[in-house]
């Protein structure tokens, strides 16, 4: 009866040992292959943006898309692809709108924007930015513009709070803007 009890006990334990070997070996399976992938930050956009041309001139409307060569402004009267290299800056205003994680579109602020933090980054290449007019937010590659330690620092408060553009500005190069932003709290 011992040699049964002493047999069984280290079958029990072999089986134990087999188990927690079949476990990690599952584990490591179901663990997917790690993917570099583009670290995006979610900007917000304000209502209305005013275009300020080379000329002096200057237009208002709703930012609706952007790329290296040109942005698209539009309002109830018009739609215009204005060339990037015909304008000086761009001026947000009015009130900000996100989207909830239930899907539902949520106002987070007004024109006061006396009590937030300003944020200004510099030298930012045109690539880096998309607007994302659906949503009327913007979205930022900050992976190929900020060391490691500005990254982490900028997903820290993103958790939180959002950055809100107040203001692009190109430079005379036509490849670089300088973006102004406002942290406010969600």
């Amino acid at each position: 009866m011992r040699k049964f009890f002493i047999t069984g006990l280290t079958f029990l334990v072999s089986l134990i040992e087999f188990g927690g070997y079949s476990q990690t070996v599952a584990n490591e399976q179901i663990q997917a292959p790690k993917v570099e992938m583009e670290q995006l930050l979610v900007v917000g956009l304000r209502e209305s943006v005013t275009v300020w041309l080379k000329s002096g001139s200057s237009l208002t409307g709703r930012l609706a898309g952007f790329n290296q060569q040109e942005l698209i402004i539009s309002d109830k009267d018009f739609f215009e692809s204005i060339p990037l290299n015909k304008i000086n800056r761009l001026e947000f205003s009015g009130d900000v709108y996100t989207i909830d994680s239930d899907g539902r579109r949520r106002r987070i602020r007004g024109e006061d924007n006396n009590t937030e933090e300003t944020e200004i980054w510099q030298g930012l290449p045109l690539t880096a930015f998309q607007v994302q007019s659906s949503s009327n937010d913007g979205k930022l590659n900050i992976e190929t513009i900020f060391s490691e330690q500005e990254i982490e620092e900028i997903k820290s408060i993103a958790i939180d709070s959002l950055y809100v553009v107040d203001e692009i500005e190109f430079d005379s190069s036509g490849q670089k803007m300088t973006i102004k932003t406002i942290v406010v709290d969600r």
